[in-house]
C-alpha cells in the first residue's frame, strides 16, 4: 500500500488544481474506507476507483476528454 501511495503522489503538484484535487480527494476516501473497514484490497479498489472517477468527470477539462486522446475530435480547426 505505501508503493501504491508513493507511485500515486509522485507527480502530486499543489498547484495544479486540476490534478491536486482528484488525487487529494482520493487519497482522503482511501485512508477513510480504509480505517472503516480495514481490509487492503477494498481501500485500494476503492480509492482506485474513486480516483478514475472524480478524475474523469468532476475535474476532467474539456481539451482532456477522451474523444480529444483519441483523436476523433480535431480541436486545432483544421
Amino acid at each position: 500500500m505505501v508503493i501504491l501511495t508513493v507511485y500515486a503522489l509522485r507527480t502530486f503538484t499543489p498547484h495544479v488544481p486540476d490534478t491536486a484535487w482528484p488525487t487529494l480527494l482520493a487519497l482522503v476516501f482511501t485512508v477513510a474506507l480504509h480505517l472503516w473497514r480495514r481490509n487492503v484490497m477494498l481501500s485500494v479498489l476503492g480509492g482506485t476507483a474513486d480516483h478514475v472517477a472524480l478524475a474523469g468527470t468532476l475535474f476532467a477539462s474539456p481539451e482532456e476528454s477522451w474523444e480529444t486522446r483519441c483523436g476523433a475530435v480535431d480541436v486545432t480547426g483544421r
